[in-house]
């Protein structure tokens, strides 16, 4: 799965309100327990090049019983104005899953936090 390839555009999450906030992608049907996959996406905080930020990810996973868990993908620090690399490995575990979503969150709330090239591939 890739979103926003190559398209001269990015995903902006602007007016957050909180820290620790940013976008969320749902890959339901697109991922099965059991499985590697790669998160890789070019992340920005701001664009200004005096504004400094962390973007990190999460992959949340919810099984059919409802039980719901948060798999860790990694951080990046950021400069205004400089697309940085979040990248990270995770192993899905073994399981069937009625809700899945990429999370890609961010410090500095009163800055946009932008995204593009984001892709979640089986390894």
């Amino acid at each position: 799965m890739t979103l926003g390839g190559n398209t001269g555009t990015s995903l902006e999450s602007y007016a957050r309100l909180y820290e620790g906030s940013g976008a969320s992608i749902p890959l339901q049907g697109k991922v099965q327990g059991g499985f590697g996959y790669r998160l890789a996406a070019d992340v920005m905080i701001g664009r200004n090049a005096a504004i400094k930020g962390l973007t990190y990810g999460y992959l949340y996973l919810e099984d059919t019983s409802g039980q719901g868990r948060y798999l860790p993908l990694g951080m990046s620090g950021t400069v205004g104005g400089a697309w940085s690399r979040l990248q990270q490995d995770v192993q899905i575990p073994a399981g069937t899953y009625r809700r899945v979503e990429l999370l890609v969150l961010g410090t500095r709330k009163d800055q946009s936090l932008y995204l593009d090239n984001v892709s979640f591939n089986r390894l």
